[in-house]
């Protein structure tokens, strides 16, 4: 029932997992979810955005189906201070650390091992985080999981050892979704969304108001999402919002595929592609078009700015335990 291969490389190696439903190609550089096909008797349907070669994956700056850690979103680099002492984080953006900057996971090449049993093969992959070559407090070894069952879904789980003090745990997966077609207007999106964090003086905070946009439970298309925030807010959608904590979900689905997200994660940061990329993608002659993909990340509230309080959702001391997960579960429309 289940396949693997793996094809060592000098720069990463590529690890192959399948079974009845899906192929799932991930590359030991940065964790990255290189290729996610759903298998249909002859033929494959593209599920993610891929980069067409090893090159774009290297020049990368648009973590393209990347494992995120230590922390997902942009919190500010010169104004950590933790338990009496002050940090300062590599800055990925102007006066920001985006996605862990310089220490990203998404640099990295990762260790891993494959697990396979009669029900399941998992791919198991982790990083240590050292505090005077990362910034980041707390020598810690974060980990990450991708596993095939007997059903058409992947599911990506995170785990982290803090070995001494504390240190801050927010990863998420940084999937573009694309179900193979020319872009994602015509994707609908459905969530069990309860309200829209904001930026208030630099610290983020709830709305008052539920935002009910993504509850039509046959979905919304995109290109009116999109539009709805340009007219209202006056940017392109890449905001962060609060499930339902009795449904943490979110659908995507076209013509060709339905998504269904679960996680245990309180947050999804919704990001389309508002810019193209910078690399050619497989399957889109194109790469420079603006929404050619979304990207779904499961994750704590991020644009955390100051970060400054232990109380923080992010904050892991050594011997608490802290594991998350998300699952993509898919299924095929019109094969």
């Amino acid at each position: 029932m289940f396949k693997h291969t793996i094809n060592k490389g000098s720069n990463w190696d590529e690890i192959i997992i399948q079974n009845q439903y899906l192929e799932v190609v991930i590359l030991s550089k940065g964790g990255t979810v290189k290729s996610i096909n759903y298998i249909h008797e002859k033929d494959s349907l593209p599920l993610v955005l891929t980069y067409e070669n090893e090159e774009s994956y290297i020049a990368d700056d648009r973590y393209c189906g990347a494992f995120i850690a230590p922390v997902a979103g942009r919190i500010s680099p010169n104004n950590i201070s933790l338990n009496g002492k002050n940090y300062i984080l590599p800055e990925s953006e102007v006066g920001l650390c985006l996605h862990s900057g310089s220490a990203s996971s998404s640099l990295k090449r990762l260790k891993y091992k494959l697990k396979s049993t009669k029900s399941s093969i998992s791919v198991i992959m982790w990083f240590e985080n050292t505090p005077d070559q990362s910034g980041f407090p707390g020598n810690s070894v974060y980990y990450l999981m991708y596993q095939l069952t007997d059903k058409p879904s992947l599911r990506f789980e995170t785990w982290i050892n803090v070995k001494d003090g504390f240190a801050i745990f927010n990863p998420t997966n940084h999937m573009y979704f694309n179900f193979a077609d020319r872009n994602i207007l015509n994707h609908k999106l459905s969530s069990c969304i309860t309200h829209k964090a904001m930026q208030v003086d630099s610290i983020s905070t709830l709305e008052k108001e539920r935002f009910d946009l993504f509850s039509e439970p046959s979905g919304v298309f995109l290109k009116d999402i999109i539009e709805h925030f340009l007219l209202h807010y006056l940017r392109e959608l890449d905001h962060t919002f609060y499930f339902d904590l009795k449904q943490r979900r979110i659908s995507l689905s076209n013509q060709n595929i339905e998504m269904l997200i679960t996680t245990s994660y309180p947050c999804v940061r919704i990001y389309c592609a508002s810019h193209g990329f910078s690399h050619p993608l497989k399957n889109l002659h194109d790469f420079t078009e603006k929404y050619l993909g979304i990207a779904l990340e499961c994750q704590y509230l991020d644009n955390d700015i100051q970060l400054n309080s232990m109380n923080s959702q992010m904050i892991v001391n050594k011997g608490e335990q802290r594991h998350e997960y998300i699952e993509y579960y898919f299924i095929r429309r019109n094969p």
